[in-house]
Parts: C-alpha cells; structure tokens; sequence
C-alpha cells in the first residue's frame, strides 16, 4: 500500500475519465464510478461509488466529499474532476511537498473570480442554479458575516491529508452541500472560513487547469451537461446588451451583495423587477439604435 493516492469519480458517462499522461511510483489511482464492467481502466482501479441517488450530480460529490471515508489506507489524497488529466511531474511533487510541510488542504486559485457572493451572482446570471437556493445560501452568509472577497478555488483539483481536522471540514461541506446549492464552489470556501485549519495553494496564482504544465482540461461532455435553468430576465437582457452589461459587472455585483442581505423572497421579487426594467429599457434603446438606423439608410439610399 503506498502512502499517497491521485482519485476520480464518474456517473453516467457524464465525463470521458482522462489518463494520466505521467504517472507516479508514490501514488495510487482510484476511479469511483457508478458502472463498473472491469477493474481496471488504463491506469485507474475502478471501485463502486457506495452512496446511492438518482441525482447523478449528488451522487458524484459523494466521494468529492469523503476522501478519508473511502481511503481510509492513505496518508494523503489528490482529488481531480474526471476531465483533467495530469501532464507533468510537478503537482505530485508538489502535493508529497504539502504532506511534509504538514499542510491540510490545499486546492487552485479560482483563473476568474476570488468571492463567493461575485460566484453566486455569476451562477444566477447563467441559470446553472436555481435563483431561490443561491439567494437562501448567501443571505445566510450574509447573516454570518461572511466576508467579500474571501478568496475562491477551483474545485477540480483538490489535496488533503487524511486527519481528523479533514474529516470535520468534509463532514461540514457536505452537510451544508446537502442543504444549500448543488454548486459545491459556493460552499468550500465558507467551511474553510468556518472551521481554519492549515491551508496552501496547489499552483501559483494565475496558473489552472487553463493555463498550466502540470494538469490540463478536456472539458465536459457536451452530450451529457445539463441544460442550464430558465434564463432570468436579467441574463434575457445581458444577452442582448452584452457589452454595455459588461461595463457595468461590479455595479451588478455590488446589486447582487445588496439583495442578498434581504428576505430572499423579497430579493427575488426585487430582481425581477429589476430585469424587467432592464430589458424593456435596453429593448427601447435597441429598438431606437434600429430607427435610427433604418431611416439614415432610408435616406441616404439611391431612390
């Protein structure tokens, strides 16, 4: 049995698992899945996910979350998302590093955001959450003065040592998984914050899977990604006027911290008035550039 272990889950063929382009003598690695036909894939030993549930998304965050639980053998453990692949030598070198050093958890700087409230008003935005959960999870944040800009990880890389304090903080992701958003990015920083123990960064600040020599990103399947939710009024209208909603982001954000501080059923009832507004004035405002527009044709055309 070797002391370090590199692991992945699958459910549904929602990802093609990617094979380590380099592996490593001191690692194990262990693919959780739902379908089992062989016990081996390329590099990965297959093992049965124990924790059953129709939501397949659920079902795959079980693992995520109980690394000691499932691994119980290991010193220490290497979580990736089943799209990344491992390129280079340097983040096992990297993790072994951790271990001596005695760091407890240690994952990748978010290449886009560092805030969970900004994470939450992109996730609404987008429709990849349901506006109800997102508004009841940050208006709890807000009720424990969790702070801004608070940092954000990504989390398909993530290294643990396998010790009782780690146990606690997955114990408490996913409880407050189970009960709040299915976006396990809106939750991991807010345990960390909860319950401190030592942390460290994985990569340098600026490198991720998008941009690294030590791990790369295939993407998910496309054939599999769930569609996104209905589209709010607001995301209707920043389609329309991308560009000018771009100027404004912070401005939004700044909204979205304020609503979140409110009722959450008052807050939404406040956003849809507030899309509603948006799309029939950014509509006016098309509407008028389109007038404008036709009667300049209209009069400078050969008649």
């Amino acid at each position: 049995m070797k002391q370090f272990v590199v692991y992945t889950v699958q459910t549904g063929g929602y990802d093609m698992v990617q094979q380590p382009l380099v592996v490593d003598d001191r690692f194990d690695y262990i693919l959780f899945t739902d379908i089992i036909e062989s016990q081996k894939d390329g590099v990965w030993e297959l093992r049965e996910i124990p924790f059953k549930d129709s939501n397949l998304s659920r079902m795959s965050r079980y693992p995520k979350m109980h690394c000691l639980e499932l691994l119980p053998d290991y010193k220490a453990s290497l979580y990736i998302d089943a799209n990344i692949q491992i390129t280079g030598h340097r983040i096992y070198d990297r993790c072994v590093e951790m271990y001596n050093q005695g760091v407890e958890w240690a994952g990748i700087f978010h290449p886009e955001r560092d805030c969970i409230y900004d994470e939450a008003c992109e996730v609404v935005k987008r429709g990849l959450e349901e506006e109800k959960v997102v508004f009841t999870w940050c208006h709890q944040l807000r009720e424990e003065n969790y702070p801004r800009h608070n940092g954000l990880l990504e989390n398909n890389t993530i290294f643990r040592i396998h010790n009782q304090n780690i146990e606690s903080v997955n114990k408490l992701w996913w409880n407050t998984y189970l009960k709040y958003s299915r976006r396990d990015q809106l939750t991991l920083c807010y345990v960390l914050w909860k319950y401190p123990i030592h942390t460290d960064y994985l990569l340098p600040r600026g490198e991720h899977y998008k941009k690294s020599t030590t791990i790369s990103c295939s993407g998910h399947n496309a054939a599999k990604t769930p569609p996104p939710l209905k589209q709010s009024y607001l995301e209707h209208a920043r389609q329309r006027y991308a560009s000018v909603i771009k100027e404004k982001e912070t401005s939004i954000r700044d909204v979205y911290y304020f609503l979140f501080g409110l009722n959450p059923s008052t807050a939404r009832i406040l956003l849809w008035f507030w899309g509603v507004y948006i799309v029939l004035v950014y509509g006016l405002i098309i509407k008028h550039r389109v007038y404008i527009k036709n009667n300049v044709e209209s009069k400078y055309s050969v008649k």
